[in-house]
């Protein structure tokens, strides 16, 4: 049984309040393999005379390899990293994670003037994807990303200050049984069986669904 871990990068825009750092494109300063921090960002402004909240939302795509076959998912990630200005300021963000319409997680914190990972490993997660590879025999090549952030001074007098967000990504740890599935569709989704069954000298014997077909024929749905 082989493994691997796939990781999912920004790769596009959907829409986008956050400044950058610089360039056109939410995505390019957030896809680093290796965060670089203040070298590229996106940011939002904390500014004004007031205390009240303000808040920036933007939304991208993440994107990976197509990985298929018979895969479980064993594990999951979701990662962000950010930190605020080093005034009075109070900030927060929160980066949530989708796959079409399910909700896997999201990673979250209060920030600080140094940069600091948020980090999700919910299980949950997994249950998920193995449920989306039932359906679709694959990994999902793509993940929406929503990012929000928000934050207020603590007295109108404060100076300035901002957000910024420099790196997000998604990991999927997962196996790849070298064994054949065969799927077959129950209540309108498709589950996944290794095993059937064969009737051997008047009695029905549990087997590996390789062996109930000849590997030399080539089989088409009638």
């Amino acid at each position: 049984m082989a493994s691997g871990t796939l990781i999912l990068r920004p790769s596009s825009d959907v829409n986008r309040q956050h400044n950058l750092s610089s360039g056109e494109s939410c995505y390019a300063m957030l896809m680093e393999t290796t965060a670089d921090d203040d070298a590229t960002y996106i940011y939002q402004d904390i500014s004004g005379t007031g205390t009240s909240t303000q808040s920036a939302s933007s939304t991208i795509m993440l994107s990976g390899n197509q990985i298929s076959g018979n895969i479980t998912v064993t594990g999951v990630t979701l990662f962000s990293r950010a930190r605020k200005s080093g005034g009075n300021e109070i900030a927060n963000y929160d980066c949530t994670f989708s796959s079409e319409s399910n909700t896997l997680g999201s990673t979250s914190g209060s920030l600080s003037s140094s940069y600091t990972d948020s980090v999700n490993n919910d299980v949950n997660m997994v249950n998920i994807l193995n449920q989306y590879i039932a359906n679709n025999h694959a990994l999902p090549t793509q993940i929406q990303c929503v990012i929000h952030s928000s934050g207020h001074k603590n007295q109108w007098k404060d100076n300035d200050g901002y957000i910024r967000i420099t790196q997000v990504y998604m990991s999927i740890d997962y196996e790849l049984n070298e064994s054949q599935r065969l799927f077959i569709k129950e209540n309108n989704v498709w589950q996944p069986y290794t095993k059937g069954y064969k009737k051997q000298n008047g009695v029905w014997v549990s087997t590996d669904i390789t062996s109930l077909f000849n590997t030399d024929t080539l089989y088409v749905k009638g």
